[in-house]
Parts: C-alpha cells; sequence; structure tokens
C-alpha cells in the first residue's frame, strides 16, 4: 500500500458485522463514494467498535448489568447537560449495542447517543459533513477504485460532481414479466448512455439491447449497472415502483440483487409500521450507493404542480411530456401494450424518455443539486438529506459535542422517578395562544 491523499464525497456510510476466526464477530466502518478525480473510494476502518455513553457514576451499575470488565467503560471528555462526565462502552456489533441500550435503560440506567445511525457518530467527532479529506495507506479494490484502511479524515469543501442514473421500468401486468428497462446517465465521469435493455420482438437499433427472457433482461441490467457505477440511481416513483417489481422478480429467479459497491446485495424494504404506529415509506439499502426518487424530491421541494404525475410535472418544468398520454391506467396498460406488439421501437423510446425526463426535471428544478447543498449543510447522508428529525439531531449533537455535551438516548434526559430537568408536559389547550411557538 500507497500513502495517498485525496478530496472527495461520501455517498454512503455503513457499519459492516464481519465474522471473526474464533467464530465471533466484529465491526467494519466503511464509507464509500466519490473522488474528485472521478475514481470511486472507500474508507475503511477494520475492527471499530460502535458505543454510547453512561453516566461515570453509573459505570460499575452498567458494567454489572453488561457483565464486563467495569475498566472495559472508558472516561470520555464528554459531560451530561446537567454537568456530569460519562464513560463510554464499546461493542463488537451494532446489534450488541442495541440490546445493552435496551438493557440498560430497563433497569433504570440512562444511556446518552445510543440511538444515532451506526455510522453517523464518526462523522460528527470529525465535523464532515459529506465532503472528506482522506490520507493514509491506499490500495485498488474490487468493487471501487481506492480502498483506504484506517486514514486520517479532516472535513473537506469539494462541491461534489456525482454519476446519476435514471432508470425506468415497463411491465406487462397481466404475467408480471418486466418487458423493458430504461438506462439514462448524466455523463458526470463517464460517456453519457440512453438505452433500453428490451424483452420482446427483434428491432434493429443500436440503443436497444435484445433479451430472450424478462429473467435474461434482469441479469443484464444487473450487470450493466455495475458496468456503469452511478453514485446515484433515481426515477420517478422508483422505490415503491420500479425496484420493487425489479426486487420481486429478482426473487422469482432466485437471483441475488447484487448493484451494490460491496459484497453485500441491495435491500428493498417495502412499506411498513414502526413501533409508534406511523407508516413508514418503502426504503432501498444499496452499499456504496443511493437510491434517490425523483418524485420523492419534487414532493419536498419548493414548487407545486397540479398533481405529480411524470407527465404533468415534465409538461409544467420543461415544456414537454411523456410520449404516450391517456385518461385512465387502464387505457395507459392497453395502450402500451399495443404499442409492445406493434411497434416495440415507439414502445422502448417511451421508456427511454421517461428515464430522460426524470433527469432533466432535477436539473432544472436543481432538486438534486439543492439535496446535495443540504448534506454539505447539515451533515446527513444522502438518503436522509429532507427528513427533519435526522437532520436536527445530526447538527444538534454535533454542536453539543463542540461545547463537550453529549446528548441523550431517545429524547429529554430524565430524571430518576421519570421528570425532565427544564420540561414539562403541558394538557393541551385548543385555540390561539400570545407567545407559543410551535415546532
Amino acid at each position: 500500500m500507497t500513502t495517498t491523499s485525496a478530496t472527495g464525497f461520501i455517498v454512503h456510510g455503513m457499519v459492516q458485522s464481519i465474522p471473526r476466526r474464533d467464530g465471533g464477530r466484529r465491526s467494519r466502518l466503511a464509507y464509500l463514494g466519490r473522488l474528485d478525480d472521478g475514481r470511486t473510494f472507500a474508507a475503511v476502518w477494520d475492527d471499530y467498535r460502535p458505543g454510547f455513553l453512561v453516566r461515570a457514576t453509573d459505570r460499575l451499575r452498567a458494567a454489572d448489568i453488561l457483565k464486563v470488565p467495569q475498566d472495559s467503560l472508558e472516561d470520555s471528555p464528554l459531560s451530561t447537560m446537567d454537568g456530569q462526565p460519562t464513560a463510554t462502552v464499546t461493542f463488537g456489533s451494532v446489534a450488541g449495542l442495541r440490546s445493552a441500550d435496551e438493557l440498560l435503560r430497563a433497569h433504570g440506567v440512562r444511556t446518552y447517543e445510543a440511538d444515532l445511525s451506526p455510522a453517523d457518530p464518526f462523522l460528527i467527532d470529525h465535523q464532515i459533513h459529506g465532503s472528506i479529506a482522506l490520507s493514509g495507506p491506499a490500495s485498488p479494490g474490487h468493487q471501487v477504485d481506492l480502498v483506504f484502511m484506517n486514514p486520517e479524515v479532516a472535513p473537506s469543501e469539494w462541491e461534489p460532481r456525482l454519476e446519476v442514473l435514471a432508470l425506468d421500468i415497463e411491465t406487462n401486468p397481466l404475467t408480471g414479466e418486466i418487458l423493458a428497462v430504461s438506462l439514462v446517465s448524466s455523463g458526470e465521469w463517464t460517456d453519457r448512455v440512453a438505452e433500453v435493455h428490451f424483452y420482446g420482438a427483434p428491432v434493429n437499433e443500436p440503443w436497444i439491447v435484445l433479451y430472450p427472457s424478462d429473467e435474461a433482461l434482469l441479469r443484464g441490467v444487473l450487470a450493466r449497472i455495475n458496468e456503469l457505477d452511478p453514485d446515484l440511481i433515481t426515477g420517478w416513483n422508483v422505490i415503491d415502483f420500479d425496484i420493487a417489481m425489479i426486487d420481486g422478480r429478482l426473487r422469482h429467479y432466485g437471483i441475488p440483487f447484487t448493484i451494490s459497491r460491496s459484497s453485500e446485495p441491495t435491500r428493498f424494504m417495502g412499506r411498513s409500521r414502526g413501533d409508534s404506529g406511523r407508516r413508514q415509506n418503502a426504503g432501498v439499502t444499496c452499499p456504496g450507493r443511493q437510491v434517490v426518487d425523483g418524485l420523492r424530491l419534487v414532493r419536498y421541494g419548493p414548487e407545486r404542480f397540479d398533481d405529480r404525475k411524470l407527465g404533468s410535472v415534465a409538461t409544467a418544468v420543461l415544456g414537454v411530456g411523456k410520449t404516450v398520454e391517456a385518461e385512465t391506467s387502464r387505457e395507459k396498460i392497453a395502450t402500451l401494450l399495443t404499442l409492445y406488439r406493434e411497434d416495440p421501437v415507439a414502445f422502448c423510446e417511451y421508456c427511454r424518455t421517461d428515464s430522460d425526463l426524470v433527469l432533466r426535471i432535477l436539473d432544472k428544478t436543481g432538486l438534486l443539486a439543492l439535496t446535495l447543498k443540504r448534506c454539505r449543510l447539515i451533515g446527513i447522508s444522502l438518503h436522509r438529506a429532507w427528513t427533519s428529525i435526522p437532520a436536527f439531531d445530526f447538527l444538534y449533537i454535533e454542536s453539543m459535542h463542540k461545547r463537550g455535551l453529549v446528548a441523550p438516548t431517545l429524547g429529554v434526559d430524565p430524571l430518576p422517578g421519570g421528570e425532565a430537568p427544564g420540561g414539562a408536559i403541558l394538557k393541551p389547550i385548543p385555540g390561539l395562544h400570545r407567545n407559543v411557538l410551535v415546532f
């Protein structure tokens, strides 16, 4: 390995659980992204131990509950908001951290910052907001160009240039087959592509790649995405529909969803309800990349539209719409299936246009640039750039650490007995009131 210095932008951060030779497990912290010379990178810290804090006065009790040596809880330079010193307790895995936090709190031991996203504490402590300066031993990687092992890091002001790939699929609702997948890239670091992978009648177009089945099409698309190596994958309702459909067909054929920059497969999580009963949107974890839904960005953005259909937004923003429009979903399906049989080139052009429109909308509205700006201002990861609570937590905890303070796990720091210093829960009184702020 040679010592290398570089500047880049973190696209995705994660803590991986790695098996040890003795049968146990250890954790590895990794940040993957794009360097300012166009190469991809991974910054890796082996044998990373995630942790949280407890009050120093609870050190002995915490060690007893967790059945660990008392001296394994190390003194921390951070204090609680009421001025009490703290100690850090670390674990071999994130799962171990979560279990220990629940166990301690069940026994009345107050914990601090145990609810942070696993990859966030390192960034908070080093005040890194997306852009990062790296220096350390580096060597070529298998799925990234350069791997830094345990590098020195510092914040950077680089404004990232990321490779974006728009994806759109067309399906046969009667059979569940995927008939076409369009891939249109931004061409930021490589030649721009605008192609369609097609399962259907033979056609003679250089931008259409033919397959004998939708299984072969899926395998070809996965390989092509890895070859194009985008930082961001986008589309219109791409998570709830396109990725969900692709994930379902891959499961049908027993094909791993391998489009990430690591050995871990991509994981699709459907809509669900959390412990609180609140609905959680569908999501995608693609190690080393991010899937950013163009529809969601438009929903978060400042502009308002009559509806959020791709054709409507494209017409309002770009002055052009989709190549096929219909009054109802049934009419649209019938029209597209007829086009698939009778004019496959026009069918593929429809699919390709949808991907192209998404890229053009994000560029014209500046929504993707604004998303990256939010990451650099706040420090939050790309997939959480438009959240409220995680973004506030990141900024607030970073500011607290600068003042030598630590934040409580899950909200306020309760005193024994359940009270919170400096806070109170008031019975709501409906109406308008002077000097009352709701936030």
